[in-house]
Protein backbone atom coordinates (compact mmCIF):
# COMPACT_ATOMS: atom_id res chain seq x y z
CA UNK A 1 0.00 0.00 0.00
CA UNK A 2 1.31 3.92 -0.63
CA UNK A 3 -0.92 5.91 0.05
CA UNK A 4 -4.48 6.01 1.87
CA UNK A 5 -6.86 5.26 -0.39
CA UNK A 6 -4.73 2.60 -2.27
CA UNK A 7 -6.80 -0.38 -2.71
CA UNK A 8 -6.31 -3.22 -0.56
CA UNK A 9 -9.56 -5.90 -1.29
CA UNK A 10 -12.28 -6.29 -3.51
CA UNK A 11 -15.59 -6.97 -1.58
CA UNK A 12 -18.61 -9.00 -3.82
CA UNK A 13 -22.09 -8.26 -2.08
CA UNK A 14 -25.81 -8.82 -3.14
CA UNK A 15 -26.06 -4.71 -2.54
CA UNK A 16 -23.82 -2.13 -1.15
CA UNK A 17 -25.22 -1.88 2.52
CA UNK A 18 -23.71 -5.50 3.38
CA UNK A 19 -20.71 -4.80 0.94
CA UNK A 20 -20.13 -2.04 3.46
CA UNK A 21 -21.03 -4.25 6.34
CA UNK A 22 -18.48 -6.52 5.24
CA UNK A 23 -15.42 -4.43 4.94
CA UNK A 24 -15.47 -4.21 9.08
CA UNK A 25 -14.60 -8.20 8.65
CA UNK A 26 -11.02 -7.45 7.46
CA UNK A 27 -8.60 -7.84 10.34
CA UNK A 28 -5.56 -5.43 8.28
CA UNK A 29 -2.24 -4.73 10.38
CA UNK A 30 -1.49 -1.38 9.34
CA UNK A 31 2.46 0.06 9.39
CA UNK A 32 2.08 4.07 9.55
CA UNK A 33 5.19 5.25 7.85
CA UNK A 34 5.54 8.92 8.29
CA UNK A 35 4.76 11.02 5.56
CA UNK A 36 6.10 12.58 2.92
CA UNK A 37 4.81 16.46 2.07
CA UNK A 38 7.61 18.22 0.14
CA UNK A 39 8.17 16.78 -3.54
CA UNK A 40 11.67 17.11 -3.12
CA UNK A 41 12.30 14.84 -0.28
CA UNK A 42 10.21 12.13 -2.38
CA UNK A 43 12.57 12.30 -5.03
CA UNK A 44 15.47 11.41 -2.25
CA UNK A 45 17.21 7.38 -2.42
CA UNK A 46 15.00 5.26 0.33
CA UNK A 47 16.09 1.79 1.32
CA UNK A 48 12.16 0.74 0.38
CA UNK A 49 10.89 3.18 -2.56
CA UNK A 50 6.94 2.98 -2.53
CA UNK A 51 6.99 2.47 -6.24
CA UNK A 52 8.90 -0.25 -7.76
CA UNK A 53 9.37 -0.85 -11.33
CA UNK A 54 11.75 -3.51 -12.19
CA UNK A 55 14.28 -3.30 -14.69
CA UNK A 56 12.87 0.52 -15.44
CA UNK A 57 13.36 1.59 -11.88
CA UNK A 58 15.67 4.16 -11.37
CA UNK A 59 18.13 3.52 -8.50
CA UNK A 60 16.62 3.31 -5.02
CA UNK A 61 14.54 6.71 -5.23
CA UNK A 62 10.77 6.93 -5.87
CA UNK A 63 10.83 8.20 -9.48
CA UNK A 64 8.45 6.05 -11.83
CA UNK A 65 10.54 7.44 -14.54
CA UNK A 66 12.37 9.99 -16.66
CA UNK A 67 11.22 11.00 -20.19
CA UNK A 68 13.64 12.99 -22.27
CA UNK A 69 12.00 14.99 -25.37
CA UNK A 70 13.86 16.90 -27.76
CA UNK A 71 11.91 19.52 -30.15
CA UNK A 72 14.08 21.49 -32.89
CA UNK A 73 17.85 22.26 -33.36
CA UNK A 74 19.55 21.62 -29.96
CA UNK A 75 22.81 24.11 -31.07
CA UNK A 76 19.65 27.10 -30.31
CA UNK A 77 19.37 26.02 -27.49
CA UNK A 78 22.73 28.11 -26.09
CA UNK A 79 22.22 30.68 -28.68
CA UNK A 80 21.47 34.00 -27.01
CA UNK A 81 18.17 34.80 -28.80
CA UNK A 82 16.70 31.37 -28.13
CA UNK A 83 17.90 30.27 -23.99
CA UNK A 84 15.99 29.44 -20.99
CA UNK A 85 17.87 27.93 -17.83
CA UNK A 86 15.83 26.89 -14.91
CA UNK A 87 13.80 25.09 -12.52
CA UNK A 88 10.37 24.72 -13.08
CA UNK A 89 7.47 23.00 -10.58
CA UNK A 90 4.00 22.19 -11.21
CA UNK A 91 0.90 21.14 -9.21
CA UNK A 92 -0.31 18.18 -9.40
CA UNK A 93 -3.95 18.14 -11.13
CA UNK A 94 -6.38 15.06 -12.10
CA UNK A 95 -8.71 14.49 -14.33
CA UNK A 96 -12.48 15.53 -13.66
CA UNK A 97 -14.54 13.02 -15.00
CA UNK A 98 -18.01 13.54 -16.35
CA UNK A 99 -18.93 10.37 -15.25
CA UNK A 100 -17.65 8.30 -12.34
CA UNK A 101 -15.64 5.04 -12.85
CA UNK A 102 -17.59 1.88 -13.68
CA UNK A 103 -17.98 -1.70 -14.65
CA UNK A 104 -19.77 -4.55 -15.20
CA UNK A 105 -18.17 -8.17 -16.08
CA UNK A 106 -19.63 -11.37 -16.36
CA UNK A 107 -19.16 -14.44 -17.76
CA UNK A 108 -20.98 -16.29 -20.43
CA UNK A 109 -21.92 -19.99 -21.00
CA UNK A 110 -18.95 -20.19 -22.96
CA UNK A 111 -15.90 -19.16 -20.87
CA UNK A 112 -15.71 -15.94 -22.37
CA UNK A 113 -15.53 -12.62 -20.21
CA UNK A 114 -17.68 -9.83 -21.25
CA UNK A 115 -16.44 -6.79 -19.59
CA UNK A 116 -18.68 -3.03 -20.13
CA UNK A 117 -16.54 0.07 -19.18
CA UNK A 118 -16.05 3.51 -19.84
CA UNK A 119 -12.27 3.20 -21.32
CA UNK A 120 -10.88 5.45 -23.53
CA UNK A 121 -8.23 2.71 -24.41
CA UNK A 122 -10.38 -0.89 -24.33
CA UNK A 123 -7.84 -2.42 -25.69
CA UNK A 124 -4.86 -2.01 -22.96
CA UNK A 125 -7.44 -3.09 -20.60
CA UNK A 126 -8.05 -6.51 -22.83
CA UNK A 127 -4.31 -6.97 -23.07
CA UNK A 128 -4.25 -6.75 -18.98
CA UNK A 129 -6.84 -8.50 -17.56
CA UNK A 130 -5.29 -11.66 -20.21
CA UNK A 131 -2.56 -11.48 -18.11
CA UNK A 132 -4.14 -10.86 -14.46
CA UNK A 133 -6.25 -13.82 -15.39
CA UNK A 134 -4.54 -15.89 -17.59
CA UNK A 135 -7.02 -15.95 -19.82
CA UNK A 136 -6.52 -15.94 -23.96
CA UNK A 137 -7.12 -12.70 -25.28
CA UNK A 138 -10.00 -14.77 -27.66
CA UNK A 139 -11.59 -15.01 -24.16
CA UNK A 140 -12.28 -11.47 -23.29
CA UNK A 141 -14.18 -9.39 -24.92
CA UNK A 142 -13.94 -5.55 -23.64
CA UNK A 143 -17.08 -3.16 -24.76
CA UNK A 144 -16.24 0.23 -24.44
CA UNK A 145 -19.13 2.14 -22.88
CA UNK A 146 -20.11 5.95 -23.84
CA UNK A 147 -17.33 7.89 -21.87
CA UNK A 148 -18.43 11.32 -21.15
CA UNK A 149 -15.23 13.05 -21.18
CA UNK A 150 -12.82 11.35 -19.79
CA UNK A 151 -10.11 14.32 -20.24
CA UNK A 152 -7.10 11.20 -20.10
CA UNK A 153 -8.05 9.49 -16.93
CA UNK A 154 -9.55 6.75 -18.43
CA UNK A 155 -7.14 5.31 -20.97
CA UNK A 156 -4.99 3.12 -18.67
CA UNK A 157 -6.38 -0.03 -17.26
CA UNK A 158 -7.86 0.04 -13.80
CA UNK A 159 -7.59 -2.40 -10.53
CA UNK A 160 -11.54 -2.26 -10.10
CA UNK A 161 -11.74 -3.51 -13.76
CA UNK A 162 -9.49 -6.70 -12.36
CA UNK A 163 -11.33 -7.37 -9.21
CA UNK A 164 -14.82 -7.14 -10.93
CA UNK A 165 -13.57 -10.17 -13.73
CA UNK A 166 -12.04 -11.84 -10.84
CA UNK A 167 -15.27 -11.50 -8.69
CA UNK A 168 -17.61 -12.95 -11.48
CA UNK A 169 -15.44 -15.16 -12.16
CA UNK A 170 -15.01 -16.66 -8.48
CA UNK A 171 -19.05 -16.20 -8.17
CA UNK A 172 -20.46 -17.42 -11.17
CA UNK A 173 -22.71 -14.26 -11.25
CA UNK A 174 -22.39 -10.41 -13.26
CA UNK A 175 -20.36 -7.98 -11.10
CA UNK A 176 -20.76 -4.41 -10.71
CA UNK A 177 -18.82 -1.83 -9.24
CA UNK A 178 -19.50 1.81 -9.75
CA UNK A 179 -17.99 4.44 -7.67
CA UNK A 180 -18.98 7.23 -6.33
CA UNK A 181 -17.11 10.80 -6.25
Amino acid sequence: MRHVGDLVACVAAVDEATAIEALSLFDIEWEELEPVFDPKKGLEDHDEPIHWRGKYHLARTNVQKRVFQEFGDRSLVNSPHASSHGTWTMSGVHHGFTEPHAVVAHWDPNGRLQLYTPQQVPHYTHRALSTVLDVPMHQINVVRTFVGGGFGGKSDPFPHEMCAALLARKSGRPVRITFDR
